[in-house]
């Protein structure tokens, strides 16, 4: 398999893992989880964490985008915004691929020796 295959199949593999994490059954619940200088918000409704993105950041910086399906924001203290989800017993599933990519956000934001996760496969391969 060549560079640009493993890159594709990489890139490939985190789509399909956000394809089946939306294709969970939703939840109007919402997290906001501080863990000191990290909070996580969570949300189960997309609409919800798009007013919630544009009332709290967008407003104050209109040129930012809509809320992906994740987003780090270096602010003080910092924040990941994601999407949840729930299993058939109610239990809520925050989606583990994209806290490991804005975790990766969050720690270079402290140690710029930590890898950019928008740039890994580029820097992998």
């Amino acid at each position: 398999m060549g560079i640009g295959d493993r890159a594709a199949v990489a890139g490939a593999c985190f789509n399909d893992y956000q394809a089946w994490f939306d294709s969970l059954s939703a939840t109007d619940a919402t997290v906001v989880i501080d863990l000191g200088t990290v909070i996580i918000r969570a949300f189960g409704a997309p609409a919800e964490k798009q007013r919630q993105w544009d009332e709290i950041w967008r407003s104050r910086y209109p040129e930012w985008g809509p809320a992906a399906a994740g987003v780090t924001v270096s602010s003080q203290p910092r924040e990941i915004w994601c999407d949840l989800r729930q299993d058939r017993n109610g239990n809520l599933i925050l989606p583990p691929h994209v806290l490991g990519h804005e975790l990766l956000h969050v720690l270079r934001l402290q140690d710029p020796r930590i890898v950019d996760p928008d740039r890994l496969i580029d820097d992998i391969y």
